[in-house]
Parts: structure tokens; C-alpha cells; sequence
């Protein structure tokens, strides 16, 4: 996905973990998004992104769960978020783990 939406001149950093993790935060200075997401129960999920609202320096930050799809008690999780400046790498932390 990083790469497709650097084709499309959009400044991204994609980061996939394993289910129950997540990042360790705060890695950028955050401004909002520039997706618009829609999701629809049993059927997925659609993102539109706005490139055009996205400027100089910015960066979108998306950080993706994908679910096991033999269990059906979990579940997938994309986040998006529009950066200013750089952003640090990913540091995985456990989902309830407690950033020191």
C-alpha cells in the first residue's frame, strides 16, 4: 500500500502488525486524517482518500491489523492519520502494554 500511494505523490508510512499489538505513541505530530471511511457490517470496509488535502512535509501514517480468519471473535483494525514533519518508526508494543 506504501508504495502504491507514493505513485500517487501522497508522502505515506505503512505499518502492519500482528493482532494485539500496536505502535508505541506518540511517533509524529498529528494533524487529523484525510480518509473518509465507511463500513458496512459483514462486508468489509471502503477508504476514499483525499490527496489534495494532504501538503507539503505531511505525511499519511496508516497502521493495519489484519484479523486470523478462522477466528471469528477477532477482527481487523486500519487506522489512518495525517502527520507534520517526520515520523518515527513503529515500535511494537503489546495492545495492552503501557508505553514508560
Amino acid at each position: 500500500m506504501e508504495q502504491d500511494l507514493r505513485q500517487l505523490g501522497v508522502a505515506a508510512v505503512v505499518d502492519y502488525l500482528p493482532e494485539g499489538k500496536r505502535c508505541q505513541e506518540p511517533r509524529a505530530r498529528y494533524l487529523g486524517t484525510s480518509v473518509d471511511r465507511v463500513v458496512q457490517v459483514n462486508a468489509g470496509a471502503s477508504f476514499t482518500l483525499h490527496p489534495e488535502t494532504i501538503g507539503a512535509g505531511q505525511t499519511l501514517v496508516a497502521t493495519a491489523t489484519f484479523n486470523d480468519p478462522t477466528d471469528t471473535d477477532s477482527g481487523s483494525v486500519i487506522g489512518f492519520e495525517l502527520a507534520e514533519g517526520p515520523v518515527a518508526p513503529c515500535t511494537q508494543l503489546d495492545s495492552d502494554q503501557v508505553a514508560e
